[in-house]
Parts: C-alpha cells; sequence; structure tokens
C-alpha cells in the first residue's frame, strides 16, 4: 500500500513512473494456460480458482487448455511468454517428473517458470484388490517374496502413477512390473476383473466410489496428512514408508524474469480465491484439499526438491528420458 501510495505520489509530480506501475495486477485480461484437457482434475482446479479471482478483480481471466507432448506444451508457451504476470500456467506436481523423462524438452523447469503458489493436493490412493492385502506392510512383504513377479498399474511413462510406483519400491525395496494403461478408469477396470494387478495409485477422486463400495481396498494415501473422506486410512509414512510420500499438488507459474510486485499480487489474488469458502466445498467434493500456505520461495525449494527426488528415482528404476 505505502508503495503504491508513493508511486501514484511521484506521477502526479511528474516523476517518471508509469501509470501501470500504479496500479495493482490484473488490469486487463490474465491468460490462464492449462496443459490438459478439459474436464481434468487440473482442468477443474484452475477453472474453479480463475472464475473467483475474476470476481475479485473485475478482469477476465480465461482458461486456454494446451494438452499434448505429455503436458508440456502449456509450460512451453508460458516460458516464452512476456513475463507480465498476464500468462501464467496452472500445472500438477508431474511437471516435476518432465525433465526426467521427457528428451529435449522445450523448457526448464527451475529455470524457465516462477513457481508463485500451491493451490490443492488431490492425494493419490494406494489400492488393491478387495481382500488380497492387510496393509502396506503386508503388500511389501508379498512383493519381497514374489520377487517382481507382482505387475502394478500406471497411466502411461512418466506419468505420476509409473513414477509412484517406483517411488514405492525403491522405499520398500522391491521391484513390481509396471502395466501401463490408456487411463485411470481402464486400469481400475483390470484390478476389478482380477487381471493380476497387484497394486495401483490412483486419484482418490477416482477411486472413493469404489473403495466406499469396498470393490477395492485402499491400504494408504500419498499425501502428507491423511484424507479427511478417508479418517482410517494412513499416510505413507505412518505405514512406514516415509520415502513413498508425494502431495499431487496444483499449482501457479509464471515465466521467468516476473517482477516480484507482480508476484505478489498474483499470490495474493490466488491465496483469497482459493480460500473462498465455494471455492473451498467445490474442490473438497471432488477429492481435492487445500495445500499448507506456504511463500513463493518454499514452493520454489518444493519444486525444486521435487525434480530432483525424481531424477534420483529415474536414475535407480533406470528409466530412461524418450
Amino acid at each position: 500500500m505505502i508503495y503504491r501510495i508513493a508511486c501514484c505520489l511521484a506521477l502526479l509530480l511528474g516523476i517518471g513512473v508509469s501509470a501501470a506501475h500504479c496500479q495493482s495486477w490484473p488490469t486487463r485480461t490474465v491468460r490462464l494456460i492449462v496443459p490438459q484437457s478439459p474436464g481434468s482434475n487440473l482442468d477443474i482446479v484452475a477453472r474453479a480458482v480463475a472464475s473467483q479471482v475474476q470476481a475479485q478483480t473485475g478482469q477476465p481471466v480465461i482458461v486456454v487448455n494446451r494438452p499434448g507432448a505429455g503436458s508440456t506444451l502449456g509450460p512451453a508457451d508460458v516460458a516464452r511468454a512476456e513475463p507480465d504476470g498476464y500468462t501464467l500456467l496452472a500445472a500438477a506436481a508431474t511437471l516435476t517428473i518432465a525433465p526426467s523423462t521427457i528428451a529435449h524438452l522445450p523448457f526448464n523447469v527451475e529455470k524457465d517458470l516462477t513457481p508463485i503458489l500451491p493451490l490443492t493436493n488431490t492425494p493419490l490412493t494406494l489400492v488393491v484388490p478387495h481382500g488380497a492385502y492387510k496393509s502396506v506392510a503386508d503388500l511389501v512383504a508379498a512383493a519381497k517374496a514374489g520377487n517382481g513377479a507382482l505387475n502394478y498399474a500406471s497411466v502411461g511413462f512418466g506419468s505420476a502413477s509409473h513414477f509412484m510406483g517406483e517411488r514405492f519400491g525403491l522405499a520398500g525395496d522391491f521391484h513390481a512390473v509396471q502395466v501401463p494403461f490408456r487411463g485411470t478408469n481402464e486400469a481400475l477396470t483390470q484390478m476389478l476383473a482380477g487381471r493380476s494387478i497387484a497394486f495401483f495409485f490412483a486419484p482418490l477422486t477416482t477411486t472413493r466410489a469404489l473403495i466406499a463400495a469396498k470393490k477395492i481396498d485402499c491400504l494408504a494415501v500419498t499425501s502428507s496428512a491423511r484424507d479427511p473422506s478417508l479418517p482410517d486410512v494412513p499416510t505413507m509414512a505412518e505405514a512406514g514408508f516415509p520415502k513413498a510420500s508425494f502431495d499431487m499438488w496444483v499449482g501457479m507459474f509464471g515465466p521467468a524474469r516476473l517482477d516480484a510486485k507482480t508476484a505478489d499480487d498474483i499470490y495474493a489474488q490466488f491465496s483469497k480465491a482459493i480460500s473462498d469458502p465455494s471455492v473451498k466445498t467445490k474442490l473438497s467434493n471432488l477429492g481435492s484439499q487445500l495445500m499448507p500456505s506456504m511463500s513463493q520461495g518454499k514452493f520454489r525449494a518444493v519444486v525444486d526438491e521435487e525434480v530432483a527426488r525424481n531424477s534420483q528415482i529415474a536414475k535407480a528404476a533406470g528409466i530412461v528420458a524418450r
């Protein structure tokens, strides 16, 4: 506030300060790039929050879907955009996997993007066929006894379910074979049909109904805290495997070299939006919880740590970028 008063006084006195800098972000239409298709969890979160920011500021916040190329087209667009705060990115934690799985990535996650704040966390659930295993420790014991005979489902190379399967194997000191499917529903269908899928890390949004109906069992959630809708299900850390914890966040990013004041304004508006009761209720009904409040610097540290961790997982599992 002091800055803005001083800025505008300087403008009135004829000191060379542009009018644009006397106004808070945004003063015109904002493009929010979503690197996934309409209807995806990321898209739903982005649209809910964008709509609230638009209501708060009176300026249009337009969601632009840019799926494809392993969800890298959207981040590449933002990395090339002017760092003025009017082209932003809503990205999921899988952004931190891309450097380890995609050869010739057209942007650098750590150098070409500015992490601003995390919005939500949609826990991944460790699900197994109903009655197959009593606990995470029981599953790990079976995997070790099978010596690589167990299969786990994923939704493709480089996906969160793929890297969670490998992260879990490293944490439990066992090997399981990845079986990729074209989507979460197909993987769950194969598990329900008894097609030799021992476990699957799937979003709570897609497994909650099946867990409630006791068609599959949930042994743990990957998030750092238990999910309110599954109060009796432990986290991976509580189950004895803290190195298999993983927050599947959705966060806001801007281009590199984003002005600090603009980044602060974006942070303030999106923080306010995500805290709105109607937005919180809508996202909670979808299985998404708010991430703990953290500074821009802390969020950057989280992103950098995940990039490094996924690189370590790729090397340990023999995953080669394609």
